[in-house]
């Protein structure tokens, strides 16, 4: 079975719980609004003293540059994104 398939499979036999509670994460359908995760997490971790997150992005050159400047954007004294990337 492919990963879409049982995503969908999950997603469908759910009964009404929200996809992100039954794999226990944060899960993002379409595409991704970057600026309001990064401002969700960035909140969530700046009452924390230098907290360094590590992102992890593997695609195409346009969406680590995408990626790469939304880090720059939302990096600040208390929180600090690390992008990590695979190109391919």
């Amino acid at each position: 079975m492919f990963i879409a398939e049982g995503i969908e499979l999950a997603k469908k036999n759910s009964k009404g719980k929200n996809f992100s509670e039954i794999c226990n994460g944060n899960v993002y359908w379409g595409r991704p609004e970057w600026d309001e995760i990064f401002k969700m997490k960035t909140l969530k971790f700046r009452k924390d003293e230098e907290t360094k997150i590590g992102v992890f992005v593997c695609g195409n050159d346009a969406i680590v540059s995408d990626i790469y400047e939304v880090c720059e954007n939302y990096s600040c004294a208390a929180v600090k994104y690390e992008l990590n990337a695979e190109h391919f």
